[in-house]
């Protein structure tokens, strides 16, 4: 069995009587019950007694100069510092005189003079409830330090957290034309960083290495995902060979899917929460526009044929890669005529709802970029951004949002 500390301050008492005989007989009973005793001869002396002594309990008569005790009390209640139990002696009976020295703030009330029985049961109340009151503020204290040091924790971690978003950022492509083709792109993830990656890479003789990824969830953990994936990407199959030694498409697309057979395979080994992800591989001519990608698992492509004005939705879907043994995929050709698009996107686009109306689908995606086939890609990359916020209804999005556009420029 454990005992509770004794607060010295809950034993304190200030003792204000105007009356010199009855605040010596009054003081020598509380001291007699262990109480240290601090005298006041009105509530002015007991007002600035109560200041330096921080006493938990103030025994007060309720007639005094200067300042009485429902003064008193009111001067208590209304200061901001530890709370005081007070005990008033009175010598009314009246219920009018009860009531107002409770509006006032007493906690309690005896009759002068006390019955020290009654005293010693009326002040171990008050000890009790000074004891509670300092517990309490103590705990609130440690609350606020602890609050402090969590914002300090929280700051710390956005900070960081930011830093990692400009990290994400400094890996995307800039907008612009690479290997003859004009790039450009939006990204928004649904926190302060994202599964969404993409990237193009020039790989010498004309040719463009692109992809776009979506690792599955979201957050830090979908980041460090994608991070290892991009990585591991343009460490492989990004290396630009030396002038003169360009590898044979075939070749090059043999030495990409035994990547991607490794990648899976090592995805499918993480014996932890699921780590797969989905994504479009593919590599482009600029000077051709001849191409071909790999769709695992990731929403079909759009291609946008300038001449006709028409969408095309390339690919079945595929495999996403980490999530099944042994998974295998085919490069699906295509051609880029001159003024012709590809958009590669994140199914955080075709996904983003607005309420009553469903999601925002493929056939919008296609239908913007159809209606805005004639404007600039920056201007068709900008307007997109705008008509998806519209389409949410400014809601934050649920998942990452990314899209990466590639246009062989018509020439000049």
């Amino acid at each position: 069995m454990t005992c509770e500390p004794v607060d010295s301050r809950s034993r304190r008492v200030v003792l204000a009587d105007d009356d010199v005989f009855a605040r010596a007989i009054i003081g020598t009973l509380l001291r007699s019950l262990g109480y240290e005793v601090i005298e006041a001869g009105n509530g002015d002396e007991a007002w600035a007694c109560l200041e330096r002594s921080e006493a938990g309990i103030l025994v007060t008569d309720w007639v005094m100069p200067d300042c009485d005790g429902p003064e008193l009390c009111r001067r208590i209640r209304e200061r901001s510092g530890h709370y005081v139990y007070v005990l008033m002696l009175t010598s009314h009976s009246h219920r009018s005189a009860v009531v107002e020295g409770l509006e006032a703030g007493a906690d309690d009330f005896l009759r002068k003079p006390p019955d020290p029985e009654e005293l010693r049961v009326r002040l171990k109340t008050g000890e009790r409830i000074v004891r509670l009151e300092r517990q309490l503020s103590q705990r609130n204290e440690r609350l606020r330090e602890t609050n402090a040091r969590l914002r300090e924790a929280y700051e710390r971690i956005e900070r960081d957290l930011a830093a990692a978003a400009r990290s994400q950022e400094s890996l995307l492509p800039r907008p612009g034309f690479v290997s003859g083709i004009a790039v450009d792109w939006m990204f928004e993830p649904s926190s302060h960083v994202g599964g969404d990656v993409f990237d193009v890479v020039p790989l010498g003789g004309g040719r463009l290495l692109f992809f776009h990824i979506d690792v599955v969830g979201h957050g830090v953990r979908a980041a460090l995902h994608s991070f290892a994936v991009h990585g591991l990407l343009s460490a492989t199959l990004g290396r630009r060979p030396a002038e003169g030694d360009v590898l044979p498409i075939d070749a090059w697309w043999r030495h990409a899917l035994s990547f991607l057979k490794e990648t899976n395979e090592r995805f499918c080994s993480v014996e932890a929460e699921s780590s797969y992800f989905t994504m479009l591989l593919g590599l482009i001519d600029g000077t051709s526009g001849t191409g071909s990608l790999i769709q695992a698992g990731h929403p079909s492509p759009i291609l946008l044929h300038a001449r006709e004005a028409r969408a095309e939705l390339l690919g079945e879907g595929g495999l996403p890669v980490g999530l099944i043994p042994d998974a295998w995929w085919e490069p699906l050709p295509f051609v880029l005529a001159p003024g012709d698009r590809l958009a590669l996107y994140s199914d955080g686009i075709v996904e983003a709802e607005r309420l009553g109306e469903g999601l925002f689908s493929e056939a919008r995606l296609a239908r913007h970029l159809v209606i805005t086939a004639g404007r600039p890609l920056a201007e068709v990359v900008a307007g997109l951004r705008l008509h998806l916020r519209d389409w949410r209804q400014g809601a934050a999005p649920d998942d990452d949002l990314s899209l990466l556009m590639l246009e062989r420029p018509l020439p000049s």
